[in-house]
């Protein structure tokens, strides 16, 4: 209960920053709030979430990993988190 009233009382000032949004799934998947995790989730990845290291190996979200829908969302981070390294060795970076 107190996670969702911090919840609504601050929707406004990160419902539109990935980072933000991927701690509120997070804290939604501490308490047992599956699905409302998985959706903070999904729409962290939409708004850009690159963030692999938490989605692929935070256990609090293991309870997560057999929904499709987080599988998705974790494969599109897989694929950003390919792409940025891919860049980063074409800019010279090591």
């Amino acid at each position: 209960v107190a996670v969702m009233t911090i919840l609504e009382r601050n929707r406004a000032g990160y419902q539109d920053d990935w980072e933000y949004c991927e701690w509120i799934g997070l804290a939604l998947a501490l308490v047992g709030e599956e699905e409302d995790a998985i959706a903070w989730i999904e729409r962290s990845v939409r708004l850009g979430s690159y963030d692999l290291e938490i989605l692929d190996n935070v256990r609090e979200l293991d309870p997560l990993r057999a929904d499709p829908r987080f599988e998705a969302a974790l494969a599109l981070v897989r694929g950003r988190a390919r792409e940025i390294i891919q860049l980063a060795a074409f800019a010279g970076y090591r």
